[in-house]
């Protein structure tokens, strides 16, 4: 089995991990600091569709994919380079705050409580966003 990137996997890293430097990182210790959600990004995101290019590329359109797009995020992290782990947290939290069903995003904030240490800044503000969503459901 070749579990090699294809081409096209190879040029949609690239494209995040070039996106994540220009735009993320940046900001990453200002939004540390301020302890808040980088809305200005996930903006940049949407607007570029690499919202939906994630979406696309782990075959998630509908929402009812999302279980599949957890795991394979909750597997693979740890091996990612950081500036892509920060990127597809900030994607991932942004699609399930903007459509996620209370299950998807409650195994969310579980996932992030997993990966992040409890006093890190990032983890509150996607607690904050996930109990938010949570709770308009």
């Amino acid at each position: 089995m070749d579990f090699s990137l294809s081409k096209k996997e190879i040029l949609f890293q690239q494209m995040i991990r070039a996106f994540a430097e220009k735009e993320v990182k940046p900001l990453a210790a200002e939004v540390d600091e301020e302890e808040r959600f980088p809305v200005e990004t996930v903006e940049k995101m949407e607007r570029k569709s690499y919202l939906l290019s994630i979406l696309d590329y782990y075959d998630a359109f509908r929402m009812d994919k999302m279980d599949k797009v957890l795991s394979i995020f909750k597997k693979q992290f740890m091996s990612l380079p950081a500036s892509d782990r920060w990127g597809l947290t900030m994607q991932l939290n942004a699609m399930l705050c903007a459509k996620g069903n209370k299950a998807q995003c409650e195994e969310g904030l579980h996932i992030f409580r997993q990966l992040f240490n409890p006093v890190d800044p990032i983890l509150k503000n996607f607690e904050n966003a996930l109990n938010k969503r949570i709770g308009s459901l």
